[in-house]
């Protein structure tokens, strides 16, 4: 009877699991626990929050059964899961955020929490405490907190060691989103008598306040006096418990996007045909999950992040010789010999499926004649296009000399012009172009990739012979319907000058 009973939950918990695993809202019955299939789930999501606070980057179907399974636990109230997420609590503030919804980790964390608190706040005041925690989590730990003092689950004197604590040793650094959440917990409980604190981290430059901030925030500590036993000042803040996983689900589900956008420049025109490599191209979602494990502590320093890896297989692609696998994969790792740290075979598998999908969409649009646009990431720290243009000419250096025919010829080889320009800088680091000259090179790149296709099928290695030249008035090829001399001519003449 107790083999059958154990076979019987076992079943069950895999059949959660694999509704958990889904990229979409599961069913209302996986979202209602019993105490028996939480004592089975417990354990996987344990084992996702260790292996991710250890830099594992977790499968899509690990992030949607920790995303859904935090949910489905605090609504059965599963303690067991308090430490462990504090735990994990420790990770970069990208990848909690990223598992709770891009943007909204501040509003979800306090409710799990308050929900899986198992009675003893030490491990939730070490973790206020502890500086390799982000500022933005310790602020939604000190909320945490107070909520706790303010239900009589954790004592007053408790809070109060904590604050006095963090203030005398300073335990954030000056301007840190964790003096918010200290500030917070003096306002939400009304300890007025630590107001002239407060008012000194606002002069001294710990915890610098707008004006008009430190005046709400008065306002805000006047309110809790006068109404110390009223629990809306922590219900207009979301610092409640997480009671019904479905309610909270479908809050979420509503705001955020299916998928994470990806923010390619160049756009393609709406008048073109279906893309034949419809049935290959990666997803947003696939593309930012790729993206971010290149990105990882489990690939090579020196890996190539997702839009050098799009032009450096491009360049391979369009290029003369045919690279294969086994040469080109270690350069994309750094070309030290050294590939990534995988998990397990099916983490490696499934890195492998989505480089080789990229690379057969890029061959197929290519083959069809179809605009290539690069990938470009949407970040801020690099102009527009330079890692893209960075990775096409790593790829051409792997075959350099049979590109070499072309990059000499003064006629044919100004194809590559705008391409190179876009990974130019000026001898003192600034960038050489504006954003309206980055985007008109940018906006060549299909056209002139389309030309090199054409040039290298038709001449091989030898690259001696050059592709029909397009007279200045004829119709520019890219098909923006303008002449060639006032499109992508003049692009590269632009390229050219600078």
């Amino acid at each position: 009877m107790r083999v059958a009973m154990r076979k019987t939950g076992v079943m069950m918990t895999k059949r959660l699991q694999s509704q958990l695993e889904a990229g979409k809202m599961p069913p209302v019955s996986a979202l209602r626990l019993t105490p028996e299939q939480a004592d089975g789930l417990l354990p996987l999501l344990t084992d996702i929050l260790d292996k991710t606070g250890r830099g594992v980057f977790p499968l899509p179907r690990e992030e949607h059964l920790l995303f859904h399974g935090l949910h489905v636990l605090a609504a059965a109230r599963c303690q067991g899961l308090f430490r462990p997420l504090l735990t994990w609590l420790r990770s970069p503030f990208a990848d909690i955020d990223s598992t709770l919804g891009f943007g909204y980790a501040d509003e979800i964390l306090p409710g799990i929490l308050l929900s899986v608190f198992d009675g003893d706040a030490v491990p939730l005041i070490e973790a206020i405490e502890d500086r390799r925690v982000d500022g933005c989590v310790r602020w939604s730990l000190f909320d945490v907190l107070a909520r706790l003092v303010f239900d009589g689950a954790v004592g007053r004197d408790v809070a109060l060691s904590l604050i006095d604590r963090f203030d005398r040793d300073r335990l954030a650094e000056d301007g840190d989103e964790a003096w918010e959440g200290w500030q917070d917990i003096i306002q939400l409980l009304g300890l007025e008598e630590r107001l002239d604190r407060v008012r000194a981290s606002w002069r001294d430059g710990r915890n610098p306040q707008r004006e008009n901030d430190q005046d709400d925030w008065l306002d805000e500590l006047r309110r809790s006096l006068a109404e110390p036993s009223n629990p809306s000042r922590f219900e207009e803040q979301r610092l409640v418990p997480l009671d019904d996983a479905v309610e909270a689900l479908r809050a979420v589900y509503d705001r955020i996007d299916d998928d994470v956008p990806s923010s390619p420049t160049c756009v393609p025109d709406k008048r073109l045909p279906k893309d034949p490599a419809a049935k290959t191209v990666l997803t947003d979602k696939e593309r930012a999950w790729l993206d971010g494990f290149l990105c990882s502590v489990q690939a090579p320093d020196m890996a190539m992040d997702l839009e050098e890896a799009d032009g450096f297989f491009t360049a391979l692609i369009v290029g003369p010789e045919l690279v294969m696998p086994s040469v080109y994969l270690p350069v994309l790792w750094g070309g030290e010999g050294e590939g990534p740290d995988y998990d397990s075979l099916e983490q490696a598998e499934y890195v492998t499926t989505l480089l080789m999908r990229h690379w057969n969409t890029i061959t197929c649009r290519l083959d069809q004649s179809y605009p290539c646009l690069p990938l470009l990431a949407a970040e801020e720290f690099w102009p527009v296009g330079r890692r893209w243009s960075i990775g096409f000419s790593r790829g051409i250096d792997l075959c350099f000399i049979a590109w070499a025919h072309l990059i000499e010829d003064e006629t044919d080889g100004r194809m590559l012009v705008p391409i190179f320009a876009l990974k130019e800088a000026l001898p003192d680091g600034s960038e050489p172009f504006s954003e309206e000259e980055r985007v008109k090179l940018l906006s060549a790149v299909p056209m002139l990739l389309r030309n090199l296709h054409v040039y290298w099928r038709r001449h091989g290695d030898a690259g001696v012979a050059a592709v029909r030249k397009v007279g200045r008035n004829e119709p520019c090829p890219c098909g923006s319907g303008k002449k060639y001399k006032r499109c992508c001519a003049a692009v590269s003449a632009t390229a050219t000058l600078h």
